[in-house]
């Protein structure tokens, strides 16, 4: 019996294409103005300072206001998991989100399910690898309108990476639900396959561009998965 999903942000309910091609051009495309505008600001320079002592400690030396922007801006390249970057790219989208400068992208399946799972008392958890505070934005400003109300759960990288099996363990204390109880689904085989070593259970996304690895049943998008039986009819793409 499954009591509990939690679904991997990254490729299962939006394209990457979308962080790529949208959300860092315009992170690096406003990060200076925001920097000068919120310079005053201490929870900015909490993370700037913090940015700072990274620096110095890689390169050696303190970095002048105008390198720090330069290197902000290669770690944005770079997707750098850096808290700095992660808090400054959360504050900026949220800021396109707001303004209507775009709509996240989802996938068109995406929200008629998060809508019958929470309707049927199944709650859903999503890890993100940014910030709780930028799924959230993320969610709340869609072209469907605001997600947020069907999620029960986030979780980010505070709690683990997605790589790690303590992540997985962790994250089972926190719900209190059994691991054999909680189903993820993610396009990242090695992050199944870890979730599979803790005990879960799992389903592989085919979104464009992913291969299934043939050690997790698949499906190519959330009405193929009929969790309303206990999985017992997921239209499994490689039973056909």
């Amino acid at each position: 019996m499954i009591h509990y999903i939690l679904i991997d942000k990254v490729g299962a309910l939006s394209s990457n294409d979308f962080l790529l091609k949208v959300l860092m051009p315009y992170a690096k495309e406003n990060l200076a103005d925001y920097i000068y505008n919120h310079i005053h600001t201490t929870y900015l320079w909490k993370y700037l300072a913090e940015a700072k002592k990274t620096i110095t400690k890689e390169e050696g030396a303190e970095p002048t206001n105008g390198e720090l922007i330069d290197i902000l801006l290669y770690w944005i390249d770079t997707q750098r998991q850096h808290p700095a970057i992660q808090f400054l790219q959360s504050e900026i989208w949220r800021k396109g989100y707001t303004t209507g400068q775009y709509h996240e992208h989802i996938y068109e399946d995406v929200p008629k399910v998060l809508k019958q799972w929470s309707g049927a008392g199944i709650p859903v958890g999503i890890y993100t690898d940014k910030t709780i505070e930028s799924i959230q934005s993320i969610l709340e400003h869609t072209r469907y309108g605001n997600l947020n109300p069907y999620i029960s759960n986030c979780f980010d990288r505070e709690i683990g990476e997605n790589h790690e099996v303590y992540t997985y363990q962790k994250i089972e204390r926190v719900l209190g639900i059994p691991a054999n109880q909680i189903l993820f689904l993610s396009i990242d085989e090695i992050a199944l396959n870890t979730a599979k070593m803790v005990g879960l259970k799992t389903i592989q996304f085919l979104r464009p561009g992913i291969q299934p690895t043939h050690k997790h049943q698949y499906v190519k998008e959330f009405s193929q998965i009929n969790i309303l039986h206990e999985l017992r009819n997921i239209k499994s793409i490689s039973r056909k």
